[in-house]
């Protein structure tokens, strides 16, 4: 019998392409980073195209962010979600440190892409997901990309601290009014007359909404070519910018390089005559008056809405005992006029989500008063005694064989009380220079020494002091 062989061709035309994608990132927008990203760009373009079972997916970059949190990152939360709908198969990136600086989160995305059936291969690390016997390997990698990002954060802030005192410091992008030439600040002349103006405006009795308003009507553009608000007017009344002067270091990052507001945590350092003023320092005193007696005023309220700002000194401060929400403030009418009060956000959005009720501003500020006074009166058996105790704290030394962990706790509490201690200081100088009892509400005293107020009820409130004293007080 005649055996017959028939050759059946492979289907090369039909076999599956795998659809990979890269994912770049620099964290500044300098000139050799931004050439860094261009040739990660082209290197994985021509990879990709490259390999005849690959299918171009895309490349998605980003400019000057940081890779501690992921969600700051749109085009990483883009190719998260592409790769959850099925359009990628392979991520191609450079390096875990490219990928993400956060040991967390690399193994919650990791976890989540092999979840959906894609794999991620570093190229530094030649670190293929797929292959990847256990998350060992990788947790290791991951932290170590965290700890040369915490060690290059605190690097960072060594040298701008010393650049700060030495009054050094070089903007990045100049304050509306001003230009940048050679990392200095200059008067732009066209945008010095509008800054004028509002301050003019200002003293004039105008609000700011009302100048918000007028600049937009006028189509007066931005520094950025936008809308004028209210809260951008409220930045620049308190900017000393303005009067030649520079206050660095109004915001701190944590250990997690999460920005907050700098209440006395870190050091500041105010520059004087740093470069060419816009306004003069005493119509910048007289123009922050005048704005501070506005926010004050609640006379001139016509209905009973209320007036959500960030110009007033219990705004932020005042923290609800019950659900932890922060306060905001209202103007309510009565019979012998409009008042202020402060009521819990919660409360506000949904009354039967949280029970506490209003306080009265003007019953704050004489709780305030009232603890001014105590602690004047009782210095010497209070505050005295507890300086005293923080100096020891201060000085309690350690073991050079101590373990590493304790030897940290150690530094940080050594420092807290030394910052305690300069802060209880403070009030006691402050305390010592009155002229008899507090009669009236000290805005500026408020600000310098409290941290926050933690409401326990419409009747208790305590006053967390930035000294660490915890100081309760009857409303």
């Amino acid at each position: 019998m005649r055996k017959i062989v028939t050759e059946i061709k492979a289907d090369t035309e039909g076999k599956q392409t795998m659809k990979v994608a890269a994912y770049c990132r620099v964290s500044t927008r300098r000139e050799t980073q931004l050439t860094s990203l261009r040739s990660q760009r082209i290197h994985y373009q021509v990879l990709i195209a490259e390999q005849p079972d690959w299918e171009f997916a895309g490349i998605y970059y980003e400019e000057g962010l940081s890779g501690t949190h992921k969600e700051k990152r749109p085009e990483l939360q883009r190719l998260l979600a592409d790769c959850k709908m099925g359009r990628i198969d392979l991520v191609l990136t450079k390096s875990i440190s490219r990928f993400a600086r956060n040991t967390t989160d690399c193994l919650e995305m990791v976890r989540a892409l092999t979840g959906s059936g894609v794999n991620i291969y570093f190229e530094k690390e030649r670190l293929y997901t797929g292959e990847m016997g256990s998350e060992l390997v990788l947790a290791v990698l991951a932290a170590i990309a965290e700890f040369e990002a915490g060690s290059i954060s605190e690097n960072g802030k060594w040298a701008h601290i010393k650049r700060c005192a030495k009054g050094r410091f070089r903007f990045s992008r100049a304050p509306y009014g001003y230009l940048l030439q050679d990392g200095h600040l200059i008067a732009d002349p066209e945008e010095a007359v509008i800054v004028r103006y509002i301050f003019a405006c200002v003293l004039a009795g105008k609000g700011t909404p009302t100048i918000a308003a007028e600049l937009n009507r006028r189509r007066v553009p931005t520094k950025r070519g936008g809308s004028w608000h209210p809260g951008t007017l409220q930045k620049m009344l308190k900017n000393v910018v303005y009067e030649g002067d520079l206050l660095l270091q109004k915001s701190w990052r944590d250990e997690t390089f999460r920005r907050h507001p700098n209440r006395g945590e870190v050091d500041r350092f105010y520059i004087e005559g740093d470069h060419e003023a816009i306004i003069t320092k005493d119509v910048f005193a007289a123009a922050v008056r005048a704005n501070r007696q506005r926010g004050r005023e609640v006379g001139n309220v016509p209905s009973l809405k209320s007036v959500y700002t960030n110009r007033y000194c219990f705004t932020g401060r005042l923290i609800c005992g019950a659900c932890g929400a922060c306060f905001n403030r209202q103007c309510v009418r009565r019979k012998d006029g409009c008042h202020a009060c402060w009521v819990c956000k919660n409360h506000l959005k949904r009354a039967d989500s949280c029970p506490m009720g209003k306080l009265w501003e003007e019953s704050l500020e004489n709780s305030f008063s009232t603890l001014l006074n105590k602690l004047s009166f009782s210095q010497k058996d209070l505050l005295v005694p507890y300086i005293r105790s923080l100096e020891k704290e201060a000085f309690f030394s350690y073991g050079e064989n101590e373990h590493p962990i304790r030897q940290i706790c150690c530094r940080r509490k050594r420092r807290h009380s030394c910052d305690c201690a300069a802060q209880t200081q403070m009030l006691l100088t402050f305390l010592a220079h009155l002229q008899g009892p507090v009669l009236h509400f000290s805005e500026d005293a408020f600000e310098k020494y409290v941290d926050h107020v933690l409401v326990r009820s419409a009747e208790t409130v305590i006053y967390q002091l930035k000294c660490g004293l915890r100081l309760e007080e009857k409303v």
